[in-house]
């Protein structure tokens, strides 16, 4: 049976003075040869093969690095397989991970053990009596950076699976659509996907791959054994660099000249238009291969607007699940079908309103699943079950040797067949990708699918990137329709940003309409590299709940952010990344409360936390006030003031500002008392001061009750936007600058409709 480190090992052997692997930081970059990554993972498989048997899971706590990645064949090489951890799953997460998994090797990074000790420490509750934890550090780890970590047999909790399954490693699903599921994937799953991608993609020992998935989500197994399965030189980079567009596409085209990239679309649309254009796909880009997957592809319009015409990159749309690891399918998009814009799906006219059950292509993706990989079976089933020829179902995907084992499965079955959660369109033997089950909802009667209405407005704003979420509410009440827009003009431009609320009612029917609109600096990604709509969700659940505070009560709220402090039983309780999902849990969790005397530096901050808090209490006040205030003295105050001091101070500034706005409002309020127009009501967050105030004579509670009455001729001389009299207040942004407006009904700031 072929195996992941049989592929390496070969592969070694013909191109062992290649250069295997490079990390490079921007600061500082490092090789390593086949020939030297294959005598650091021998070493990792002899230490591993005097502590366990064979086909042992092994858990890996680790940032990406060449070490990393020695550790990862020495498991492999060693029979045994790998489990890895993500560095921002809470505790609590981590310990049920470990035991579900009757693990007890761990092998950490050095540089995280004070971390993973914290996790230790918050365990020691859940563990049995008698419990040991021991730590082995052999030199030849050490010299890696690791150490191993080692429970006595009593902390596991299952048994061991004696017969070998070939086992090559372990991932955990994420669990946004349900509970978190450990996938137990065997080599002879994800060895076909990977001599597939090689043949497809033709990939050489030239070519340059770029490790674009982080170690918990299953495609970086794919990039990483494509390139050795070739000769091929694989290039790893820090996180922090993936997040700062410029300095990342510096490192790979114009350093590294990576010739593939296999990105999720939300990473792209991360780096931006302009970028893409000018170093990812044009005429003299590096690149060769452009590999999209994890979400729908992007529009062909969209692929379009990015790829030079002189472009020798070859774009591909990959579909597959963590269930069957990795990949189930391909499509190559051609030059014909970049070239050719009657290929697009016109399924809306220009004017919007349109019924979305008469245009089903409209509501698929443009670009079809494409071909199944060897061994890979993909159907799409109706309810009842039964393969459909023509029309909507689920996407199942299986095969003979395409099979893992979910959580407690110990054997394994050839003919599973799992069912996806994906909904597709099929016609003419062709699938196209429709999106989760949960993505497509009922609305005002009507059945009305998110990612459609996210490529509508991404097709009239090019220039733009959005999400659309759907809070759920409770007490029976509708559930409303968030649309988060990254786009810096329209904060800045008032005639873009006009045209963008009237566009909005222009072409999207009225069920499709969004209830809010929120401007945000960036959109914040998960760490498989897909859009975190749950971050976006309750980043404005959290920015709704201060709006009524005052500015005692936000300092202390903003110090608990910055510092990650909470109170419970009288003990600190340390926030990991990731562990406070819900804007609820926050405020209803005991915050550590400061005294008037108390000073930041000793309270636990630092000038990294300081210019944080900065930016919070910046961003609220100019919310708060909806104008831009001096408060050049804040740093210097957060650093050497107490708490007391800087409270006054604040104050005061905001109490010299509202004597002044209330000067200039009666100077002004007569330029405003003739205006009469009729304006459904779009919830929209955007700076005060850009935008002119009329008065109105009729208000809608959300931009879609309003959308029929807009087109009416009346209604179609909706010149601007005026101050409500029963509106919310405009809600504080975070530090992504999530400017938010939101229509709560509370009587105490504007609310701008169109």
């Amino acid at each position: 049976m072929a195996t992941l480190d049989a592929l390496f090992d070969a592969t070694s052997r013909s191109f062992g003075s290649n250069v295997a692997v490079t990390y490079n930081s921007g600061s500082m970059r490092e090789h390593i040869t086949y020939n030297e990554l294959v005598v650091q993972a021998s070493k990792v498989e002899d230490i591993l093969e005097t502590l366990c048997k064979r086909q042992e899971t092994i858990a890996i706590y680790s940032k990406q690095s060449i070490s990393l990645v020695s550790c990862i064949l020495g498991v492999l090489k060693s029979r045994n397989c790998f489990a890895p951890i993500d560095l921002n799953w809470p505790p609590d997460m981590i310990r049920k991970f470990l035991l579900k998994l009757s693990i007890h090797l761990v092998l950490l990074e050095e540089e995280l053990l004070e971390s993973f000790e914290k996790c230790l420490l918050q365990w020691k509750p859940f563990l049995p009596s008698g419990s040991k934890v021991e730590f082995v550090c052999d030199q030849v780890l050490v010299n890696s950076g690791f150490i191993l970590l080692r429970w006595q047999d009593e902390l596991r909790e299952g048994k061991e699976n004696s017969e070998d399954q070939g086992i090559a490693y372990v991932m955990q699903t994420s669990g946004t659509t349900g509970e978190a599921k450990a996938i137990r994937v065997p080599h002879m799953c994800i060895v076909t996907n990977i001599t597939d991608l090689r043949n497809i993609f033709q990939v050489t020992s030239d070519d340059v791959m770029f490790l674009t998935s982080p170690y918990t989500f299953d495609p970086f197994i794919v990039q990483m054994f494509t390139a050795f399965a070739a000769g091929a030189r694989l290039v790893i980079v820090p996180d922090n660099v993936k997040m700062v567009p410029s300095k990342l596409c510096s490192i790979l085209f114009d350093e590294e000249r990576v010739t593939i990239l296999q990105p999720t679309p939300s990473l792209l649309y991360h780096i931006g238009q302009e970028l893409i254009q000018s170093k990812i796909l044009d005429k003299d880009s590096s690149l060769r291969v452009l590999a999209f997957g994890g979400e729908a592809c992007p529009t062909l319009s969209t692929l379009r607007k990015w790829r030079s015409p002189e472009s020798n990159s070859s774009i591909y749309n990959l579909y597959g699940i963590t269930e069957v690891s990795c990949w189930a399918s391909c499509h190559k998009i051609t030059d014909r079908e970049l070239e050719d814009t009657s290929a697009d799906f016109h399924g809306i006219s220009t004017s919007g309103h349109v019924s979305l059950e008469s245009h089903k292509a409209s509501w698929v993706s443009e670009v079809p699943l494409g071909t199944s990989l060897t061994d890979t079976t993909i159907e799409v089933r109706d309810a009842n079950g039964k393969i459909v020829l023509e029309g909507v179902g689920q996407i199942y995907i299986g095969g003979v040797n395409r099979v893992c084992l979910l959580d407690n499965e110990t054997q394994l079955h050839l003919e599973t067949m799992r069912a996806t959660g994906d909904w597709a369109y099929v016609k003419d033997k062709t699938i196209w990708y429709q999106g989760r089950k949960d993505r497509q909802i009922k609305r005002m009667g009507k059945r009305i699918n998110l990612d459609w209405i996210e490529r509508q407005i991404s097709e009239q704003f090019p220039e733009m990137t959005c999400s659309l979420v759907l809070e759920k509410t409770a007490n029976r009440k509708p559930d409303k329709l968030r649309l988060f827009v990254v786009n810096k003009s329209l904060l800045h431009v008032h005639n873009e940003l006009s045209s963008f609320k009237r566009s909005i009612l222009n072409i999207l029917p009225v069920d499709a309409c969004p209830d809010s609109v929120h401007m945000i600096s960036h959109l914040p990604m998960t760490a498989h590299g897909k859009v975190d709509r749950s971050s976006l969700l309750v980043e404005a659940q959290k920015r709704t709940k201060l709006v009524d505070m005052s500015m005692r009560e936000f300092l202390r709220y903003a110090l608990n952010e910055v510092l990650g402090v909470t109170e419970t039983n009288g003990e600190q309780k340390i926030f990991t990344d990731g562990e406070e999902r819900q804007a609820d849990y926050f405020f209803h969790v005991k915050q550590r409360d400061f005294k008037e005397d108390d000073m930041f530096i000793a309270c636990g901050g630092s000038s990294l936390n300081a210019v944080r808090l900065v930016d919070l209490i910046e961003t609220f006040v100019t919310e708060e006030k909806e104008t831009e205030v001096d408060l050049s003295e804040l740093l210097d105050i957060i650093l050497t003031k107490p708490f007391g001091a800087l409270c006054g101070y604040l104050e005061r500034k905001l109490n010299i500002l509202d004597k002044r706005k209330d000067l200039d409002s009666k100077e002004t309020h007569h330029l405003h008392q003739d205006a009469n127009v009729v304006s459904p009501t779009l919830v929209i967050s955007v700076p005060s001061e850009q935008v002119p105030v009329l008065p109105v004579k009729r208000k809608f509670s959300t931009l879609a009750d309003g959308a029929s009455l807009y087109n009416n001729e009346a209604a179609k001389k909706i010149q601007g936007v005026e101050e409500s009299e029963d509106s919310s207040t405009n809600a504080p942004s975070s530090v992504a600058d999530v400017k938010t407006c939101f229509c709560t009904g509370t009587k105490t700031k504007p609310v701008y409709h169109l």
